[in-house]
């Protein structure tokens, strides 16, 4: 038997891994059920091929099991792989309530060897969706502005967390304007979908009330968008109205990490 036929994996758009292009990674059958150390496959092979592009990994797995030892190790090289998440500060201040909540969740990100990236939404007015339909043939948004930005970005970042202020009881309108445009327009970008099974947060910045209902409506476009939602040990949020004021959130700021 060559290898190619014990080979228990299957890589596609393997060929275009040296953009950011994402890959999809197929676990199929018995994992390493003849073959794992000898000289057709090897663990050395399967960390070539994954190290062989940059781009984000979808993983598809039909499997019934197999070498607990081979799928332990696929697991750690995967983990292994330099990850990025993208953080969305949808406030119009720069370095705010928003933004102290994020950079507290980068921080535990960086911790763990994830990388980082801060994406402001700026204080300018947002252009919001007109329903135009040229995103669908463009393959961007018709608004040729941060949107876009903000899609080409995504297409190599491997999760996201938003952040907004609470206006109202409800995200902020730029950023509202933002999401509605990137979650509709991203699907139709000429690469593919940037989002599609990334996992994703909402983050929001209260002086007091309104946060949980702001959370619902943040969360409603991962779950349209077909990314896994991230909770964590309480509602996302912290409080204060001021930067100060949220450092000292001692439970906001846990609930971030």
């Amino acid at each position: 038997m060559n290898s190619q036929t014990k080979k228990f994996w299957k890589w596609t758009n393997q060929a275009d891994s040296g953009g950011a292009a994402e890959r999809v990674l197929e676990l199929y059958g018995t994992i390493a059920a003849e073959s794992w150390f000898d000289d057709d496959i090897t663990p050395q092979m399967f960390r070539d091929e994954l190290f062989a592009g940059t781009g984000p990994v979808t993983i598809w797995i039909n499997s019934p099991g197999g070498d607990c030892i081979a799928a332990s190790q696929i697991y750690s090289m995967l983990r292994e792989r330099e990850m990025k998440v993208l953080l969305v500060n949808g406030s119009p201040h720069e370095k705010g309530c928003t933004y102290t909540a994020l950079t507290e969740c980068a921080k535990t990100l960086n911790e763990a060897g994830i990388e980082t990236e801060l994406f402001w939404i700026g204080k300018k007015p947002v252009q919001g969706c007109v329903a135009c339909g040229g995103c669908a043939r463009l393959g961007r948004c018709a608004f040729n502005d941060l949107v876009n930005e903000f899609i080409e970005k995504a297409q190599s970042a491997d999760g996201f967390i938003f952040g907004s202020p609470v206006y109202f009881s409800g995200m902020n309108g730029s950023l509202m304007s933002f999401m509605d445009r990137a979650f509709f327009a991203g699907p139709r970008h000429k690469d593919g979908n940037p989002f599609a099974f990334k996992p994703a947060a909402a983050i929001v910045s209260a002086r007091r009330a309104g946060t949980t209902s702001a959370l619902d409506q943040m969360n409603k476009y991962f779950l349209y968008g077909q990314l896994p939602v991230i909770s964590s040990r309480y509602w996302n949020m912290v409080h204060g109205n001021t930067p100060e004021e949220v450092a000292k959130d001692a439970e906001g700021l846990q609930i971030m990490r």
